[in-house]
């Protein structure tokens, strides 16, 4: 199987925030389309920029909400995940500076993605993100 395939939306992504899971679904599955119609890009060519630009405004905008979080809970690893937050946002940003062709900059983000799922979800979202559910349950008790 190819490599490109590994990464499915599955329970082990699920992190009972319903507004977090909801983007992480949508980058996970819009990689998951992005390779499918890479896979015919002439055919696809068309809607190829389309999804690698909704996967992008899904990343970012998924991070934002998790910093907003974690700043208004005043949870303090929130500096570090932030950093870690601009390393991705520092690699889409060299891509889009140098007006990368949309084949190349629909891999390089389906890439990016991927890792990014892979990596900073496992490292910093499922603790993040269990400690803003705390905090969420605990406003809601307090209605």
């Amino acid at each position: 199987m190819n490599s490109k395939w590994e990464l499915k939306w599955s329970q082990k992504f699920v992190s009972g925030n319903i507004e977090i899971d909801r983007y992480h679904k949508k980058i996970i599955d819009g990689v998951v389309e992005l390779y499918e119609m890479l896979e015919d890009s002439s055919r696809f060519k068309d809607k190829i920029p389309l999804k690698t630009y909704e996967i992008e405004e899904a990343l970012f905008d998924h991070m934002d909400i998790e910093i907003g979080y974690m700043k208004k809970y005043n949870l303090p690893e929130w500096v570090e995940h932030d950093e870690d937050h601009n390393k991705y946002r520092k690699e889409f940003d060299f891509y889009k500076d140098y007006k990368t062709p949309p084949l190349i900059r629909a891999v390089l983000t389906g890439e990016l993605s991927r890792n990014y799922m892979q990596a900073h979800f496992f490292m910093f979202d499922v603790d993040a993100i269990s400690k803003i559910n705390q905090k969420l349950m605990e406003e809601e008790s307090l209605d």
